[in-house]
């Protein structure tokens, strides 16, 4: 009863959220708030014969012949030891109470994605997404299931638009760095793979764990311009899927001239082909458009828009030097090895 009536007085929180004087501008595009809560779901997943539970939230990507496609955390459908959920139930906002069996079609460990596929429930809708990143301070709601209670939303402000966030409790992955929106909103269990909405009723990131972080008082998403690529290229693949996980082995930071890479994991690919300290200016893939370092995390996004077999070269400046550097991308799931130096 307590997560029926969450779910009911839903649509009349988010209304009132958004007519916040101030809040939002006049209404031209975006979905209403009703479409807005229809477009949510929660997540139970079960793990080892049903013994270990994982609760999370989700998102309706789309729908389309009857189906619905879901976005959730990875972490939610994946538990070490345990590997990936052995069921997964799926309850809508626009049918709270009847559970769906959910099939997971893919994960992106680099993104803590997951896609789902289920049938459509009557009433449902899908969420309309937003491609580009919001500014600081833009007014930003929450819509997620923390403490497995049913779905409820939270407002607050976007506090960062994006940074790279180090993750630790990811599955398998003892240090994740993961590109995150931060947003003033406390979230708990449960939130994980909740949606990030702008006043428009567009969904701007998919929630995360947040990791230490999110003791601060702060709330992590990924951002949805991150995630076209990944989503559909896990809906063109077999069902099932696990996309490569192609990282650098050093630490990435934001500076005036470019990104440094320190902290160099030994024996990685970086380790042979970048110093300590070394500023990152340029990549180009394949011989392609050279394309400037303007931040670490579109250096991280443009590494893992490649594929296995795929040729970076890196342009930095060393000791007032300016060089090139070629390195071949492989596939190394569940490794943070996965850049090698080219022959």
């Amino acid at each position: 009863m307590k997560r029926l009536l969450c779910l009911l007085l839903l649509p009349a929180l988010c209304l009132s959220l958004l007519l916040i004087p101030g809040c939002a501008p006049p209404r031209e595009a975006g979905a209403s708030p009703a479409d807005t809560m229809r477009a949510m779901a929660t997540v139970e997943a079960s793990f080892s014969g049903g013994r270990v539970r994982e609760l999370g939230s989700a998102v309706i990507y789309t729908l389309r012949d009857e189906r619905a496609i879901l976005l959730t955390n990875y972490h939610v459908v994946a538990e070490e030891p345990l590997g990936l959920a052995e069921t997964i139930s799926v309850c809508f906002a626009a049918d709270p109470a009847v559970p769906y069996s959910a099939t997971l079609l893919g994960v992106d460990a680099a993104h803590d994605l997951a896609v789902l596929e289920t049938p459509a429930p009557p009433n449902a809708a899908q969420a309309t997404l937003r491609d580009s990143l919001p500014a600081m301070g833009d007014p930003v709601i929450a819509l997620a299931a923390p403490g497995g209670h049913g779905l409820c939303a939270a407002a607050g402000i976007v506090s960062l638009p994006q940074e790279l966030l180090t993750v630790y409790d990811l599955p398998y992955r003892a240090a994740t760095p993961l590109t995150s929106l931060r947003c003033d909103i406390t979230l708990g269990d449960g939130a994980s793979g909740g949606g990030l909405f702008d006043s428009e009723g567009q969904l701007v990131g998919l929630l995360h764990a947040g990791g230490r972080e999110a003791l601060c008082g702060f709330s992590f998403a990924i951002p949805v311009a991150y995630l076209r690529a990944p989503i559909e290229a896990i809906l063109a693949a077999p069902s099932g899927t696990a996309l490569p996980t192609l990282s650098l082995g050093a630490t990435l930071t934001d500076t005036a001239s470019g990104v440094r890479a320190h902290a160099i994991e030994p024996g990685s690919a970086a380790y042979v082909a970048l110093k300590e300290g070394d500023i990152i200016l340029a990549a180009s893939i394949n011989g392609g458009v050279t394309q400037a370092a303007t931040s670490a995390c579109a250096l991280r996004e443009l590494l893992l828009s490649c594929t296995p077999g795929d040729r970076v070269t890196f342009t930095v400046s060393r000791a007032g030097k300016k060089l090139t550097s070629d390195l071949t991308m492989i596939d190394a799931f569940y490794n943070h090895l996965s850049i090698q130096e080219a022959s």
